[in-house]
């Protein structure tokens, strides 16, 4: 307790000195400026200190916007301090609250840009001012005179509306204050009415703009009477004085009109004394206070006159004092200023002057300190009024009591996540009730917009709700909830519109998504789907549950087109995919087991990833054993055709424990091949094939090792196959990547879409999303009737023919002249002896949703077929050009409107001559750039001879950026195509070296 200023709560005990003191305990409240002028200046003034510092807003605070912070509410509290003067043992309370500029200032440097609306404004301005009645409470409670501190001499009619609430609330929170004194030393009447004694309330002014002008005696010049002349009429007080009677009886009629004040003072909050003044104007100690105390000016005229002074060491030292010492010390009468120090400080000998603010309330004070106490009811019978001046010590514990009751508990922010005692929160919510029904009184802005808003939430929802499907969209959910919020905003008002607009929207997201939510995924075509909002089933063994809650169901968006199957040889209706893996393989799958079956050789297989812990029903469909793809390899070797020389006729197969098992196959031409198969224990798999022309590039096969390995086999031993053609010398023998079983393999990468330019090499796709197969032989296709397939646009079947002229160069060794003989080489021996032209189709198939098929001779050109059947159209602009993903179709839609289809196969007819070798490298780009290349593979795949293949694009181009679709804008359709990708060439080399690997693919890789 030795600080000049206290803080509440009151730590420690008050020192032996002074606990035994009988105090009178005054209250300092009201509107004040911020500096040294601010409201503390009041009680310097009266106490003669200067322990109340000034008041300057701290403005070091960052305003930036940030959600995450959170407002510190203990800082926005109410400030209580205190200031007890020992000589006149009057104890000052001085109460900072948002009426004080400076702690304001302060509030408002701190918020920043944190109230982001005016309804987060409202709402904390507000909760202030309830902090600032429950703060006013606890003062009205613990004192015995009351200050009411006010800038100016105007009063403020806002006190009246203020002590209202207070009286309303001080009556609510009665209960529990008389709970608390009950274990304190207060005598039987403070606990009782809950306060020593009804204190008396005084108004002190700061200042007006009269000068306070002593009394004088007028008389009146007009009075020529003999008994008249030179009267002395009337006593004239100063202007000051006569504000201040003014002021009285204007406060007092206002306190007594609105009932704040009535005849029994016990009744009311306070009371005002009959017969002493309650109202002082301090102009002139103001203005002093404004010149005089205000530290920068006075260091500024301090600092001019010591460059104005000479340089003498002691009025250094003395300007040093006083820097340091405050500025009651400044002066001291009893010491005497050394030479020049007078001219320093400028002052002259000091007057005793006449503290007008002090005298002011001593007069009320001296009632306390004495006893006798205040007498201001009024009426005839006045009822006497309850009076205690209690000692320091008990009035500490009295008021520790109740600042944890008004301000610790009444202030508090709600927590719900504090800990507290069942005591402290039975407390805290009837303090939280007791706030509740204050807030209309309080607050009636807040209240009037809450009730006029909370009538026409249920018109705006109603709105909402008007003129709506059973399941609707987000889009629609947007639109409705525009017009309902457009409804509620042309009738809301005041402070409370933005809480209750919130309402509006949380019942119209609730009635949203109370089944009525769409479920809003679009498909790969962007339509979205059409049912209610549900869950999608984990597996396809899950069964569907439509009707729970949520449902458990596949999306569909009930758009439905007719699509053919890979083989072009089955048509049938298809869902609108939602997944990469329906439109681009399941689909195609299901519908391709309609169709004729097609031999294991017949269909090529695109690289895909296998996963090693994928159990049999997750890997693909089709599935053969070790000795199935053997025998795949066998027939495409007898279908390729070797040479006689290599010396093999009939097929054995060696058995053994652990020796190779070789079989024999011979061709229709008589060339064979050997098959070794050796078993081992040892964890190795080489491959070992026959070198073909397309070998003696010199590239290895082993990148094609899918083609092979991608089954499942029914034992779990590894296998080394070896293809030997028997000539080494010849051909040689270029072997697969040989894998050693101490090699670590690295871990293939995949990618669940598809295979683009912009993955990286060596990724691969989980499924394969084209399809490349061999439906029949060349001669299954007739010239003269087209393609006999569903779906096809009459005239538009027909496949563009394409002549092949091969050469053969003949041997002229055999017509070598002998050397040393020189003759002229016949015409017969050097001319190059021209084979029979062969022929080879081509036809781009493209398909619309209606599953009509038409074949474009060049792009966006459908073939012709004249009255014979013979085609007109040249091969040229396929084999040059590239051709457009999207066409037009011939047979508009419903109104007139195009139909475009959509390139989907691509049919090749391969002539049964060996030497004519087509080739196809298949690269499309779905849209303009930065679209990317889609392919089914990095390498080139040769078709076999003799053969009808088709070539099935994927349904949905999909890349890291979402699907590809088809655009609206037809302006845009040049910049979908399909690049040209068919190659032929003439193999002018014995048929030996003619033959084909069991893999389709080429060695040329794909740049």
């Amino acid at each position: 307790m030795e600080e000049e200023v206290w803080t509440f709560p009151i730590t420690g005990n008050p020192d032996e000195k002074i606990e035994n003191h009988e105090i009178c305990v005054v209250g300092v409240f009201g509107k004040g400026t911020w500096g040294h002028t601010s409201k503390g200046l009041v009680i310097n003034k009266i106490a003669d200190t200067s322990a109340f510092l000034p008041v300057w807003p701290d403005y070091v605070y960052d305003h930036s916007y940030d959600a995450s912070r959170q407002i510190d509410f203990e800082a926005c509290k109410s400030q209580l301090e205190g200031y007890y003067d020992k000589k006149n043992h009057i104890l000052y309370l001085h109460l900072q609250t948002t009426l004080d500029a400076g702690k304001l200032a302060d509030l408002c440097a701190m918020l920043g840009n944190n109230l982001t609306n005016h309804s987060e404004s409202h709402e904390f301005w507000k909760s202030r001012d309830v902090d600032t009645i429950m703060a006013l409470v606890y003062l009205f409670s613990v004192s015995h005179l009351m200050l009411l501190v006010h800038p100016v001499s105007t009063f403020d009619i806002s006190y009246d509306r203020l002590f209202h609430h207070v009286n309303l609330m001080r009556t609510k929170m009665l209960p529990m204050v008389k709970d608390l004194l009950k274990e304190c030393p207060v005598g039987r009447d403070w606990w009782l009415h809950g306060r020593p004694c009804p204190p008396r309330l005084l108004i002190i002014m700061m200042r007006c703009h009269l000068k306070n002008v002593g009394p004088r005696v007028e008389s009146n010049p007009h009075d020529t009477s003999a008994g008249g002349m030179g009267k002395k009429k009337k006593l004239q007080l100063a202007p000051i004085k006569r504000l201040e009677y003014k002021l009285e009886d204007q406060v007092y009629t206002i306190f007594r009109n609105s009932r704040v004040l009535t005849n029994i003072a016990i009744n009311n909050l306070f009371a005002v004394p009959l017969n002493q003044m309650y109202i002082h104007i301090m102009t002139e100690q103001f203005d002093e206070a404004k010149n005089d105390d205000d530290p920068i000016r006075s260091m500024l005229c301090m600092l001019n006159k010591s460059c104005e002074t000479h340089r003498n060491p002691t009025v250094k030292l003395r300007a040093y004092k006083l820097l340091i010492n405050k500025p009651t010390d400044w002066t001291d009468p009893d010491e005497k200023l050394e030479e020049g120090e007078e001219a320093l400080l400028d002052v002259s000998t000091p007057k005793p002057k006449i503290n007008t603010l002090f005298n002011f309330i001593k007069s009320h004070t001296d009632l306390v300190v004495e006893k006798k106490g205040f007498k201001d009811s009024g009426g005839r019978n006045p009822p006497p009024s309850h009076f205690e001046v209690p000692q320091l010590k008990n009035w500490v514990k009295v008021a520790n009591k109740l600042y944890q009751l008004f301000f610790t508990q009444g202030m508090k922010h709600p927590d719900p996540t504090a800990k507290s005692s069942s005591k402290d929160k039975s407390v805290g919510n009837t303090i939280a009730d007791i706030k509740k029904q204050m807030r209309p009184q309080i607050d009636p802005d807040t209240h009037f917009s809450e009730t006029r808003c909370s009538k026409f939430v249920t018109l705006a929802t109603g709105v909402y709700q008007g003129t709506l499907p059973s399941h609707y969209t987000s889009k629609v959910h947007a639109n409705q909830l525009a017009l309902a919020l457009a409804a509620y905003d042309l009738h809301a008002r005041g402070p409370a519109c933005d809480k209750y607009r919130q309402r509006v929207q949380s019942e119209c997201e609730a009635f949203w998504n109370d089944g009525r939510r769409l479920c809003e995924v679009r498909s790969l075509t962007g339509r979205h789907c059409v049912h209610r909002f549900h869950e999608l089933p984990p597996d396809h063994k899950t069964p569907l549950q439509p009707d729970g809650n949520p449902p458990v169901m596949n999306h569909s968006s009930r758009s439905r087109s007719v699509a053919t199957s890979s083989c072009g040889r089955v048509q049938s209706s298809r869902d609108d995919p939602f997944t990469l893996k329906e439109a681009n393989c399941d689909f195609y799958f299901s519908l391709d087991g309609k169709a004729p079956p097609l031999v294991e050789t017949d269909i090529v297989k695109f690289p895909v990833h296998i996963m090693e812990d994928d159990d049999d029903e997750a890997q693909p469909p089709e599935r053969f054993h070790r000795e199935l793809e053997i025998a795949s390899l066998v027939e495409n070797m007898n279908e390729l055709g070797f040479d006689d020389d290599l010396g093999v006729s009939s097929a054995e197969i060696k058995d053994g424990d652990d020796s190779e098992k070789v079989v024999d196959v011979d061709d229709d031409d008589g060339s064979s091949q050997d098959i070794s198969i050796c078993d081992d224990d040892e964890e190795e798999e080489q491959i070992k094939l026959s070198q073909s022309p397309i070998l003696k590039q010199g590239n290895s096969l082993s990148d094609y090792n899918f083609s092979l390995s991608q089954h499942s086999h029914d034992d779990d031993e590894d296998c080394n196959v070896v293809v030997d053609d028997g000539d080494d010398d010849a051909f040689g023998s270029i072997p697969f990547t040989e894998v050693e079983e101490d090699d670590e393999i690295p871990q293939q990468v995949y990618t669940d879409g598809m295979m683009n330019s912009q993955i990286a090499d060596g990724v691969l796709p989980l499924y394969p999303s084209w399809s490349l197969v061999r439906i029949a032989h060349f001669s299954a296709y007739s010239p003269a009737h087209g393609l006999e397939m569903p779906g096809f646009i009459s005239g538009a079947n027909y496949l563009i023919p394409w002549d092949i002229t091969p050469v053969k160069e003949e041997s002229p060794v055999a017509s070598w002249p002998v050397p040393g003989e020189a003759r002229k080489l016949s015409l017969k021996e050097t001319k190059l002896a021209q084979k029979e032209p062969c022929r080879a189709y081509i036809g781009y198939e493209y398909e619309t949703l209606r599953g009509q098929r038409f074949i474009c001779s060049a792009p966006d050109k459908i073939v012709k077929v004249s009255a014979n059947g013979s085609i007109r159209d040249s091969v040229h602009s396929l084999l040059e050009n590239d051709m457009p993903l999207y066409t037009q179709s011939p047979i508009p839609a419903r109104g007139g409107k195009f139909l475009y289809g959509q390139l989907m196969r691509v049919i090749i007819v391969t002539p049964s001559d060996q030497s004519v070798q087509i080739t196809i490298k298949p690269r499309v780009i779905p849209g303009p750039a930065p679209a990317p290349v889609f392919y089914p593979s990095t390498q080139e795949i040769q078709l076999r001879h003799n053969s009808m293949w088709v070539l099935r694009l994927p349904y949905v181009y999909a890349s890291d950026s979402g699907p590809h679709i088809q655009p609206k804008d037809p302006t845009q359709l040049s910049t979908y195509r399909v690049m040209r990708m068919i190659t032929m060439e003439v193999n002018h080399k014995p048929a030996v070296q003619q033959q084909q690997l069991s893999s389709p693919f080429a060695t040329n890789s794909l740049d």
